[in-house]
């Protein structure tokens, strides 16, 4: 979907920045935890890059989900790098949620490199534990420079640990609002 050139420009951006160990979210507290999670993260916020993006990407992407209305990406994009032997392990993604009317459900996820090993996404079967086998994986997905992966943040899944090579990750959120509740704030 997206061309090298524009692949190689977002590496640029981001390496514009100050790369920083991610942190996670525990408890409502962020915090750096890496048996979980060691990969190198930039957050860069654009309005510009989030409406462009989804100009692009709203027809492919759903109306509606579980009775919200999509209405735009979430302004806070997050470049991640890894490096052999970094990896994210299983995991939800957590939602974004500016109010009880507006809050991400779906994770938006740009593969901007492909020249590594290892570094899948894996998706598990939901069973309630965040340490699954292999034979609850329901998806191993392989990177490909330009290829978006959009899935729902409830989804339980892996970034695979990266054997040799770098992985330049983008993503960001599709946000959704709840047309019930604005109806009833307007009225």
């Amino acid at each position: 979907m997206f061309s090298n050139a524009k692949c190689n420009s977002f590496i640029e951006l981001s390496n514009q920045y100050h790369y920083e160990t991610a942190d996670i979210s525990i408890n409502s507290a962020r915090q750096v935890q890496t048996n979980i999670r060691n990969n190198q993260r930039v957050i860069y916020d654009s309005t510009e890059l989030a409406d462009t993006l989804f100009s692009k990407l709203k027809p492919s992407l759903p109306e509606r989900l579980n009775g919200w209305e999509i209405s735009g990406l979430n302004e806070r994009f997050r470049f991640y790098r890894y490096e052999s032997g970094e990896t994210f392990k299983p995991h939800f993604d957590g939602i974004y949620e500016v109010n009880d009317r507006y809050r991400s459900q779906l994770t938006l996820l740009i593969y901007l490199s492909e020249d590594f090993i290892g570094g899948e996404t894996i998706f598990y079967r939901n069973s309630g534990m965040l340490k699954p086998c292999k034979e609850t994986q329901t998806a191993n997905i392989q990177p490909k420079l330009g290829q978006i992966l959009v899935f729902e943040h409830k989804q339980l899944h892996e970034g695979a640990p990266v054997i040799s090579g770098q992985k330049y990750v983008l993503r960001t959120d599709v946000m959704y609002r709840n047309p019930i509740i604005l109806e009833a704030t307007n009225n």
